[in-house]
């Protein structure tokens, strides 16, 4: 518990927040050793305060949406679906789509590009893939409006 605490800055915030100031991961959560495996803050700080361990496939969700809050007032247990219902009511799910993902390879007009070769079989799903520098379940996906169904 001394060495968790020593990590945690108590500082009075807004929100009443109790801040992971050691190291973190890629997304934000507060990374702590414990028992020679690396993890997550949060959910040491509920299993130290509830005195169990966190039951496997729960989630320990965050009542403030601060992901560097480790305040055990803050944390709640849930399942997959809860935490995901809980993000969509408070608007967090605001994740860019299509090409404002920064992540995607195509553009609008390569999806309207793509959908016409479909429907004219004039290429293969490979050939498509190919020259659009995508996978063939990618072409798939567009075809059966899995993926970019808003075009």
């Amino acid at each position: 518990m001394e060495r968790f605490a020593s990590k945690v800055s108590f500082a009075k915030t807004q929100g009443g927040c109790w801040e992971w100031i050691a190291s973190k991961n890629h997304k934000g959560y507060g990374r702590f050793d414990l028992d020679g495996k690396a993890r997550q803050a949060h959910r040491v700080s509920w299993q130290l305060f509830n005195g169990r361990p966190v039951p496997d496939g729960l989630c320990i969700c965050h009542t403030c949406d601060n992901r560097g809050c480790v305040n055990p007032d803050h944390l709640w247990l849930g399942t997959n679906a809860e935490n995901n219902a809980d993000m969509m009511r408070k608007g967090r799910n605001n994740q860019p789509k299509m090409e404002a993902s920064g992540r995607s390879k195509l553009t609008r007009q390569d999806v309207l590009e793509i959908r016409a070769l479909i429907e004219s079989g004039e290429k293969t799903w490979r050939e498509m893939a190919k020259s659009y520098g995508v996978g063939t379940s990618t072409i798939g996906h567009i075809k059966f409006r899995r993926q970019w169904r808003l075009i």
